[in-house]
């Protein structure tokens, strides 16, 4: 404790032995690719997908129309509000269908032999995009008249919490004569990408699975 970690990683990268994620390739992998939303809201429609599916390699097409019945990824957060309640929250699912509300949404999932052929099968998908209002800014976005994100949910405020003392915090100021106001955003921030890749293979029973993960810490 209190001692700098010693590294360990960095002779097999200087020489260029470091296995990634994407170095590893099991007999009879396939590959995906995503087809993501170039708007960020727009009503969408997705073209006809038969010639894409008989393209050379193609495994699999997926859109939203595939996935009737199978839930979203579900933000797992419980955030507290200052009324004592946990906001709402939008759903997030798998492939957007009519509506798409970002920039990368994901419309249509294509899996191939090769990453190439992925790729190339879902660049051949044809969207028609009827772009919709959208703002930009955090501080336009909580005016009323904003055009709202997710309309269901009334509001482009996603959460309101606080920490603290608050009438403490609030005596302390009045006697000191303070009255603060500190709007924060997040535009200087930058954050690293977390790629989080898994790659498995299994031949049951004669082999257990076997998984390649990217994690955030070591063993």
């Amino acid at each position: 404790m209190g001692a700098r970690a010693r590294r360990t990683e960095d002779a097999a990268l200087l020489r260029g032995a470091g296995q990634f994620t994407d170095d590893f390739a099991p007999e009879g992998m396939v590959h995906a690719a995503v087809l993501r939303s170039s708007m960020a809201q727009a009503r969408i429609t997705v073209g006809e997908l038969s010639a894409i599916r008989e393209m050379p390699g193609v495994r699999l097409v997926m859109t939203s129309a595939d996935l009737e019945g199978i839930f979203g990824l579900p933000c797992k957060g419980k955030i507290r509000q200052v009324d004592g309640t946990h906001p709402k929250l939008p759903p997030h699912p798998l492939l957007f269908g009519d509506t798409v509300r970002h920039v990368g949404d994901p419309i249509a999932f294509v899996v191939a032999d090769t990453v190439e052929r992925a790729r190339a099968a879902a660049e051949r998908i044809e969207v028609d995009h009827d772009s919709l209002p959208t703002v930009v800014d955090m501080r336009p976005a909580l005016e009323d008249s904003a055009p709202l994100v997710w309309p269901d949910l009334g509001s482009n405020v996603a959460f309101t919490c606080a920490r603290g003392a608050k009438g403490a915090t609030d005596a302390m100021m009045v006697g000191g004569g303070l009255d603060w106001l500190m709007p924060r955003g997040d535009e200087r921030h930058c954050r690293r990408p977390e790629s989080r890749v898994r790659n498995s293979s299994f031949d049951m029973p004669a082999t257990p699975e076997r998984v390649w993960t990217a994690i955030q810490n070591g063993p």
